[in-house]
């Protein structure tokens, strides 16, 4: 600890010594924490740029694993919707987030576009919707709100679900994908096989 105070008693001497020795710093809080020779200074900062390397690291892995802040993380309210629109069949394949605009100039210029024209429910082009897509074998009749309802045995149901409200505009039946899905939600989107 330090000194001792002086006794009340003791002259204004042996008050102002005592101050003195309790301002001096204690040996072992003076001075950086990396006290001695260069060489051995310079191994703690590397080993501190190491550390807050490696932390930084781990937290951008991190970051991606939890699909947190991806592009499709407005689609998480979307899954039980299409997983009702396909009532529970097919395996989860993916989601994507995008707009009624970007869907019909993708299905445009794709060839596995099932119709030249869009169905009446993808009108609203300003509208963001979730495209979440379920792998297995789909006729229109059992899927709710079929596009096109003419094609038989799809491998492929894409599910249009409205952003803002939940509400399932159309289902697409193909046979591929004309967009990319992330499978941001693999685990949550999944349904279970009928048996």
């Amino acid at each position: 600890m330090g000194p001792e105070p002086p006794h009340p008693a003791i002259g204004r001497g042996a008050v102002v010594s005592w101050l003195r020795a309790r301002s001096t710093p204690s040996p072992c809080r003076s001075g950086p924490p990396w006290r001695g020779s260069p060489k051995r200074r310079s191994r703690q900062v590397g080993a501190f740029a190491a550390a807050v390397a490696l932390a930084l690291g781990a937290s951008a892995c991190a970051a991606r694993v939890s699909g947190i802040g991806a592009p499709e993380s407005p689609c998480f309210r979307s899954l039980p919707a299409a997983s009702l629109a396909v009532h529970r069949h097919g395996r989860f394949a993916g989601v994507r987030f995008l707009s009624v605009a970007e869907l019909a100039s993708a299905l445009r210029s794709s060839r596995t576009a099932p119709a030249t024209r869009l169905p009446p429910a993808l009108a609203h082009r300003a509208d963001q919707i979730c495209a979440v897509a379920y792998r297995g074998a789909y006729e229109p009749s059992s899927v709710k709100a079929a596009w096109p309802s003419t094609v038989p045995g799809a491998r492929l149901a894409v599910v249009i679900v409205r952003q803002r409200d939940s509400v399932v505009l159309v289902t697409i039946l193909l046979t591929r994908p004309p967009i990319g899905f992330s499978r941001t939600f693999p685990a949550i989107g999944r349904t279970p096989a009928l048996r």
